[in-house]
């Protein structure tokens, strides 16, 4: 039948299509919900088992990169996977990085890495779909905290950065850190995004980590301290103007007014 041919398509290997028959699926839902009910449980169900049955990488990188849109679809439906989901998650992340060997591998080496990555960028998304439902177990709220930070001390890839720091920030607003974090471990946790924060050069991975943090103050994000746009006309000329380093400056400082309010708290 008509249902039948969609959960095929389903399974075809152009993401674009799958969210298509996601989409097409979760529409039905909301008429007749009982229909797609065992839909959506068998694939979460199985999404495991599937996954390790793949022998290639390159092959459960694509069947990955469509948990995060399986997740939103199935809404409430997930909550009673969501344990065993998370758990699957934190071993991707947690799984040992890919380096280079010896120099005939280099190649194989390249690759591997780049699914490697890839792979953990999409476990990321997936926790970001998982958490918006009223599920999470707090007993598992620190061990993916820490494995999510970790992510960034990893590979030096922008968008593996982006996606970890997106993923934490989504923690941080739904669940009570302050809560379930014992302040050294909290102190810890701060001590590690700043110690990251200290390497890194990139605007855009820096202004997720303001997002983050929020701003103190009246100071603003660092666009407030700096032009977008540095000129060569020599009257409006900027000599000092170094603005990965004005952005460093101000990361420093927050995380140092951060870590002292921390340490303060702590001894209160």
């Amino acid at each position: 039948d008509l249902f039948f041919i969609l959960q095929e398509l389903y399974l075809d290997e152009d993401i674009e299509v799958s969210k298509a028959v996601l989409s097409l699926i979760t529409r039905i839902a909301r008429i007749s919900p009982l229909s797609t009910l065992t839909f959506f449980h068998k694939k979460l169900d199985q999404f495991q088992d599937l996954f390790y049955q793949i022998p290639k990488k390159t092959e459960q990188k694509l069947l990955l990169k469509s948990l995060p849109f399986l997740i939103s679809a199935s809404g409430d439906i997930v909550i009673s996977h969501g344990e065993s989901l998370t758990k699957f998650l934190l071993n991707i992340l947690n799984s040992d990085p890919i380096h280079f060997t010896i120099l005939p591998n280099r190649i194989n080496d390249i690759n591997n890495i780049k699914n490697d990555m890839k792979m953990r960028i999409y476990a990321l998304k997936s926790f970001r779909s998982l958490i918006k439902f009223d599920h999470f177990n707090t007993n598992l709220v620190s061990d993916s905290i820490n494995s999510i930070t970790n992510q960034l001390f990893l590979y030096r890839k922008r968008e593996l950065h982006i996606s970890a720091l997106k993923t934490l920030r989504k923690f941080f607003r739904l669940f009570k850190i302050l809560d379930l974090f014992p302040m050294s471990s909290l102190i810890f946790l701060h001590q590690q995004i700043f110690q990251f924060t200290r390497t890194s050069l990139d605007a855009k991975v820096n202004y997720q980590v303001f997002k983050l943090l929020g701003s103190i103050g009246p100071l603003g994000f660092p666009e407030f301290h700096t032009p977008r746009v540095q000129t060569n006309i020599a009257s409006i000329s900027y000599p000092l103007y170094d603005r990965p380093k004005r952005e460093q400056s101000f990361l420093n400082f927050v995380m140092k007014y951060i870590l002292n309010e921390l340490r303060t708290n702590g001894k209160t």
